[in-house]
């Protein structure tokens, strides 16, 4: 239950107001927000998206040593951390 040091929705009130209202206050500034209570659901494009990222990402490890070979040599050329990443932005 939200605590309060004044009326209620005062700017010094804190903490839940059952599930639906929060109040917080954070570098000085105080605000109410409301708590969503529905689940994240993806939408079927989100999670095709989600799988072709997938299986871009795991082919990395059905590619040869040569062919990362290459990655990591045009990686470090470029300037990228990881030969992975590269080859991961390169073929989405």
């Amino acid at each position: 239950m939200a605590k309060t040091k004044g009326p209620l929705f005062s700017y010094n009130a804190w903490g839940d107001l059952g599930k639906a209202l929060r109040y917080q206050g954070r570098g000085g500034t105080n605000y109410v927000k409301k708590l969503n209570n529905k689940p994240a659901t993806a939408s079927p494009a989100q999670l095709s998206w989600r799988k072709h990222y997938k299986n871009v990402w795991n082919s990395w490890d059905d590619l040869s040593p040569i062919i990362k070979w290459g990655w990591a040599y045009l990686a470090d050329l470029l300037g990228y951390w990881s030969a992975r990443h590269l080859y991961f932005f390169y073929t989405i």
